[in-house]
């Protein structure tokens, strides 16, 4: 669950397969964002738009604009969606973006965790070297690291810019 950039519409996504944009002000629903294809087990708000890369559990991982889907018709089109971005060997539990939005790096139930250009969806980096799964990530707020943790307990930091795992 994330707010809006303005912070007046809160957007959710769940097993139901669908990502609720929610007015904040009175809770009320507005409407579904993307086309139904896969649980939604996590999302991550771009950080300068309202546009949210989401993980699921068939392997998907897409971004959609945080908006009306009122342009979909009984052809069942997929509006909202920015960008779809290769399909993982496994489910997705985790997403998110650096605090530039440059990339994104998407983990899960594989023992990696793909980093991606968010420009034009191609993979950056592959870190390898856990034991299990990626159940959370975070980017530093200003350096190009990302600390990722999960199944085995472990915490990890990757370097963004060189594509290693870091001791830092």
């Amino acid at each position: 669950t994330t707010f809006s950039v303005d912070g007046k519409r809160v957007l959710t996504g769940s097993r139901d397969r669908a990502m609720k944009l929610i007015n904040a002000a009175n809770a009320q629903f507005i409407d579904d964002v993307n086309k139904l294809l896969e649980n939604v087990m996590c999302i991550w708000r771009h950080p300068k738009e309202d546009i949210i890369a989401y993980g699921g559990d068939q392997g998907g991982v897409r971004a959609y604009r945080m908006q009306e889907n009122q342009g979909r018709t009984a052809a069942n089109n997929d509006v909202n969606l920015v960008r779809e971005f290769e399909r993982q060997p496994a489910a997705v539990h985790a997403v998110c973006y650096t605090p530039d939005a440059a990339l994104l790096a998407v983990g899960g139930a594989a023992d990696e965790i793909r980093v991606y250009k968010t420009a034009d969806g191609a993979r950056a980096f592959t870190f390898k070297g856990f034991t299990g799964a990626t159940f959370a990530m975070s980017p530093h707020p200003t350096k190009k690291l990302l600390a990722a943790g999960g199944f085995e307990g472990k915490i990890h930091i990757y370097d963004l810019e060189k594509g290693a795992e870091t001791n830092s």
